[in-house]
């Protein structure tokens, strides 16, 4: 089980933390408005794929409405295109 807190700090840093106390990382923001895991790299051990799934899922979550409004602006970028070529299609010759 991990628990991700938000830190007093800053309100971009989630700390995960493993049920043992033990912190796991830091998921925060970086300069591209998605949210990464820094891991931390004191303490040894290896990684289970519950706790890899764990933190993919919750960067998931935590990304999603950046990744929605990312995908809006490309599919709108998309359309507008497509009418710049058909305009540019129809354009009457003189």
């Amino acid at each position: 089980m991990i628990d991700f807190v938000k830190t007093t700090n800053s309100s971009a840093i989630i700390v995960a933390v493993h049920n043992n106390g033990r912190i796991l990382g830091e998921l925060y923001v970086e300069i591209d408005g998605f949210y990464v895991f820094q891991p931390d790299l004191s303490s040894s051990g290896y990684w289970n794929e519950y706790l890899l799934i764990v933190i993919l899922n919750k960067l998931t979550e935590l990304n999603k409405p950046v990744q929605e409004e990312l995908d809006k602006f490309f599919e709108a970028q998309a359309i507008k295109e497509s009418r710049e070529n058909i305009e540019e299609e129809f354009e009457p010759e003189f």
